[in-house]
């Protein structure tokens, strides 16, 4: 129950820290990339545009759109800059912090004192929120603090102790789902590697496990991109397009 109420508690610092920054701005920044094709992503989440739009916003047109679908409905609630980017922010925070807080938690482990144990997780999160990638992207329409939010839930989960089937085909699951939601997110794996490491017997056993969550992440990959990807297939012939264009020949 304490540890609920910290988390809570951590969770309401900082979505008052992310509002008030948000308000001191006074507007909603949109950024070129929001204006070249964040927004246009989110609305083809909602409607899609194959009969209408060929490239409308070059190559991004192609990216997964439904993780923008989000941003795209408070931009379009008709409400005023400095609340919409009060909303966006806060919504943010709160998809973003209690997994950073379960990474922080496992990483700091327990004190000699719960006191000590609390202001080193709080200490934790503080630290992950004040970097500039995360204060630059808290309040914009950029899609990768969502995407990462289901690869700190893999790694919290690994560091949670150690990898057992169930945990492998979860963890692997997470990391299938933020690869879907941005590709990028594939160049993060070491991390998930890394992280079983310390809680893990080595051997065949463990090299198993993580057998285990590979396929598993192939198959979330799989579920989670197939709504966009089968439309990429059905129009291009190419469930990956742009890329690979030459290897599916698009």
């Amino acid at each position: 129950m304490q540890r609920q109420v910290e988390l809570l508690s951590t969770i309401l610092f900082f979505c008052c820290v992310s509002a008030g920054l948000a308000l001191h701005a006074g507007h909603f920044g949109l950024s070129w990339d929001a204006l070249n094709h964040h927004v246009y992503l989110g609305l083809v989440a909602e409607s899609p545009r194959w009969h209408l739009d060929a490239a409308a916003a070059a190559s991004q047109s192609y990216q997964y759109p439904y993780i923008y679908w989000p941003f795209y409905r408070v931009t379009v609630m008709g409400i005023s800059g400095t609340t919409a980017s009060i909303i966006w922010s806060v919504f943010q925070t709160i998809c973003l912090v209690p997994p950073l807080w379960f990474v922080t938690a496992q990483i700091v482990g327990d004190a000699q004192s719960e006191w000590e144990s609390r202001s080193l997780r709080f200490a934790g999160c503080l630290l992950a929120y004040c970097s500039i990638l995360v204060l630059a992207a808290i309040a914009g329409s950029a899609n990768d603090l969502l995407a990462a939010v289901p690869l700190l839930w893999a790694i919290a989960l690994a560091l949670a102790g150690e990898l057992t089937p169930k945990r492998a085909v979860l963890c692997g699951s997470l990391i299938g789902l933020a690869v879907a939601l941005k590709f990028s997110n594939v160049l993060s794996l070491p991390l998930f590697l890394f992280a079983t490491l310390p809680a893990s017997r080595g051997g065949v056993v463990h090299l198993l496990r993580l057998a285990f969550a590979g396929v598993a992440s192939v198959i979330a990959f799989a579920l989670a991109y197939a709504p966009w990807g089968y439309q990429l297939w059905t129009q291009f012939g190419n469930p990956l397009y742009p890329h690979l264009d030459t290897f599916f020949r698009g």
